[in-house]
């Protein structure tokens, strides 16, 4: 199966609908992303 490839914006987009859905703080959703070792949004 082929790695899923995303670009920035996607990322962006996908993190800023995951915490408008009140499901997750800004500091959860940093995390995660820290634990699944991604890089960096900028």
């Amino acid at each position: 199966m082929p790695w899923k490839v995303t670009t920035t914006m996607e990322q962006k987009i996908e993190f800023i609908c995951e915490w408008h859905t009140g499901n997750y703080t800004i500091t959860e959703l940093c995390k995660s992303l820290k634990s699944l070792d991604l890089p960096l949004i900028s």
